[in-house]
């Protein structure tokens, strides 16, 4: 889910997959809490709750300038409540086209720095 498939086939050849998933496995060691709190966070950490859900409240509430940061082909999060946030609130959305998935900022850095530099200014 991390990656698309495309990325996998260019970048990853048929033979070469179990080494790179056991390699993945083994240097992916994540601190049993850090993946909790992680968790938790994409489960509960809803800044829509005190409005009811209604994105159009929250956005009226907002009062910080923010930048979203999206890609359609990330597998772990859906970018459409971030999106339509940021459209109802006048702020940019800026959207990685490449096919790393969901970690499209490590492949896409010169751009997403560029875009955080011309947003922070």
């Amino acid at each position: 889910m991390a990656w698309t498939n495309s990325w996998f086939a260019r970048e990853i050849p048929s033979e070469e997959f179990q080494n790179f998933d056991r390699k993945i496995l083994k240097d992916t060691r994540v601190n049993p809490y850090d993946y909790r709190v992680q968790t938790t966070a994409l489960l509960y950490a809803d800044i829509t709750s005190q409005d009811g859900g209604d994105l159009s409240k929250t956005a009226a509430r907002l009062k910080m300038p923010f930048l979203t940061l999206s890609h359609n082909q990330d597998g772990y999060i859906n970018p459409a409540p971030s999106q339509e946030l940021a459209d109802l609130s006048n702020n940019p959305n800026l959207f990685l086209s490449g096919d790393c998935g969901h970690y499209s900022p490590d492949c896409e850095l010169q751009e997403l720095v560029t875009e955080v530099h011309k947003f922070l200014k």
